[in-house]
């Protein structure tokens, strides 16, 4: 098969697992994506950035809709937020319209070099893929968390595939989706 073919294949099976978050207050509407990372007792978690369910002073948004790649919708329930970390956990009920990620096991299962690709939602469109490549796997960097706090991230992944508002909280994905 030729490699647009394979690309379109990886597209197709990763988007599975990827979700539009729609975090409202009512009168404001965060967007951003999320991914499904395990189903369980009838629930899918979903694991997001803090910054897509929380403002800067830590106030959650009232409400989660969820958008799956077929388009169906569902209400989300805030599981967590870390906003140090900018990571949140949610759940809604478990639906044949999403499937579980396929996670790493270990970081040295992605190498520098590899062609990965990001699914997301950027400036408010649904479900778009853009494509880079591993350029580093143990990047050190300084971040600051929406909470204001500063810190050092070691053994970070840098990637050129392009990210955008919208995307965060979405996988980057290998080959093997």
């Amino acid at each position: 098969s030729n490699i647009s073919t394979e690309k379109v294949e990886l597209y197709n099976e990763a988007v599975k697992s990827v979700v539009r978050v729609e975090a409202s207050t009512g009168s404001k509407t965060n967007t951003g994506t999320g991914v499904v990372y395990k189903k369980e007792s009838g629930f899918a978690y979903i694991l997001t950035n803090a910054h897509v369910l929380a403002d800067s002073t830590g106030s959650k948004y009232n409400t989660i809709h969820v958008v799956f790649h077929d388009y169906s919708k569902a209400q989300g329930t805030y599981i967590g937020v870390d906003r140090e970390r900018d990571v949140a956990v949610f759940s809604v009920k478990d639906t044949d319209s999403c499937e579980v990620a396929k996670i790493v096991e270990k970081d040295t299962d992605v190498v520098v070099g590899e062609s990965v690709f990001a699914i997301g939602n950027p400036h408010g469109e649904y479900f778009s893929m853009t494509e880079g490549i591993i350029s580093n796997t143990r990047r050190k960097t300084d971040t600051e968390y929406i909470s204001g706090s500063k810190t050092s991230l070691v053994n970070v992944y840098h990637s050129t595939a392009t990210i955008n508002a919208g995307n965060s909280g979405g996988p980057l994905a290998n080959c093997n989706g």
